[in-house]
């Protein structure tokens, strides 16, 4: 008999682009399959808040991501939940950008939409095969 409404949230102590090798631990210790595995990222490509699903094998310039995929190995499809930060008008401006510290509003839309994840989360663990490519929670 397996466990089907366990979960494990992973924090890890590190910078982001560096995750990787605590998540391959994490998913080796609990024995958790790759295709099982939900990663949340911030992500550039989105209004501030937005949400997006995704189920996908690349990092799209995503330093976090690309670690990831660097420990677990390339080619592993796995699920990720993108929350929006937006994006600098100039290309020369993201790292100080994604370092930098949300506003009062902006901190508002975000947490509002990451209540909305957990709102939902249960609902989308027992549909994550049946989502598409890309899919808007908001």
């Amino acid at each position: 008999m397996g466990v089907y409404n366990q979960m494990y949230l992973l924090i890890p102590n590190t910078f982001i682009n560096i995750c990787g090798s605590s998540i391959f631990s994490a998913l080796r210790i609990y024995n958790i399959k790759i295709k099982d595995m939900l990663i949340f990222h911030d992500e550039l490509d989105l209004s501030i808040g937005d949400v997006r699903f995704k189920n996908g094998i690349g990092h799209n310039g995503h330093n976090g991501l690309r670690n990831i995929i660097k420990n677990i190995g390339s080619g592993n499809i796995f699920k990720r939940i993108a929350i929006g930060i937006g994006r600098p008008l100039e290309r020369s401006e993201i790292v100080e950008y994604v370092l930098s510290k949300f506003t009062y509003i902006e901190k508002n839309k975000i947490y509002e939409s990451i209540k909305s994840i957990i709102y939902n989360l249960n609902q989308l663990k027992k549909n994550w095969n049946s989502f598409s490519i890309n899919r808007n929670l908001n």
